[in-house]
């Protein structure tokens, strides 16, 4: 791009999907929280709640390191393939992994569906700030935008356990799936 190359800010209309797709994320996440050890206590074969405990630590350790792990390749992809088709890729796979969980009966499949879970997710939020981030004529612009992302990340996070509690006393069932 030559310097004088005019950088256009991104328009409401495309960063509003941007912004719903970060809430989108975040609720995902958040929703299986609550939900989780009950899920557990029906598919592990003991009640110790030590252990099942260490399993709901794990599956949620399985789903951060799969982000870790996996975002810069999804960064190097989006740089290759475009941005929208990384997100959309990461939205759809998001998707499907959060309805495996409702199917899944065994814990195997639960940490794959985790550890899945978390390979698609890494793969939105690099992408949507690359996005914003081509789109930036100022230092200003970016980073109230960036800001932006945070905060529907954050609302979703906060709304995705709510969600996921009111489907656990909706069923009064001590949250089992």
């Amino acid at each position: 791009m030559s310097a004088q190359a005019v950088i256009r800010p991104l328009p409401w209309r495309l960063f509003c999907p941007l912004l719903l797709a970060m809430f989108a994320l975040a609720v995902g996440y958040g929703f299986l929280l609550p939900i989780l050890p009950g899920m557990l206590e029906r598919i592990v074969p003991t009640a110790d709640p030590a252990g099942l405990s260490r399993h709901t630590g794990l599956l949620t350790g399985t789903y951060a390191l799969a982000l870790f792990l996996f975002a810069p390749l999804w960064g190097r992809f989006a740089d290759r393939l475009g941005r929208s088709p990384v997100i959309l890729i990461g939205l759809v796979g998001l998707a499907a992994t959060l309805a495996l969980f409702a199917v899944v009966r065994s814990l195997p499949l639960l940490y794959l569906e985790r550890a899945l879970g978390g390979l698609f997710a890494s793969s939105i939020t690099p992408a949507v700030y690359a996005l914003v981030g081509d789109h930036a004529p100022s230092k200003e612009w970016r980073a109230h935008r960036f800001e932006m992302l945070n905060i529907a990340g954050a609302t979703g996070f906060l709304v995705g356990p709510m969600l996921g509690s009111l489907r656990c006393t909706s069923r009064a069932i001590s949250c089992r799936v």
